[in-house]
């Protein structure tokens, strides 16, 4: 839970950065809360998905296309709920991948190395 919060701040601070110029707008601002969503839905998802798949001993190519999560879910939250246009949410949900990955890789390695 600490790393999508740590996520979800360094989101925040992407989202403000990107609307620094925006013109005053009618469409709702990504809260704390919306971002903290982006990050932890989909993170106890595939955590879910994980679970199913070793349990079964699927294949890992499962766990690896649920990353993609981390893309629709904002996706669909910015476009269906908030109201967003496609173009709009795409520019936003783009960046929570992203973040997570250069979050996550550091993050597990630095707490990886420790329980060593």
């Amino acid at each position: 839970m600490l790393q999508a919060a740590i996520i979800a701040l360094i989101l925040i601070g992407i989202y403000k950065l990107i609307d620094r110029n925006k013109a005053q707008s009618s469409d709702p601002d990504i809260d704390w809360w919306v971002a903290f969503t982006f990050v932890f839905v989909p993170m106890i998802l595939i955590f879910i998905i994980s679970l199913v798949v070793i349990g079964n001993a699927f294949s890992e190519i499962i766990i690896l296309s649920a990353y993609s999560l981390y893309f629709i879910i904002p996706f669909i939250y910015l476009k269906k709920i908030l109201g967003y246009s496609a173009k709009k949410s795409l520019k936003y949900s783009v960046w929570a991948p992203v973040t997570v990955l250069a979050i996550e890789i550091p993050y597990t390695l630095f707490f990886g190395l420790h329980n060593v």
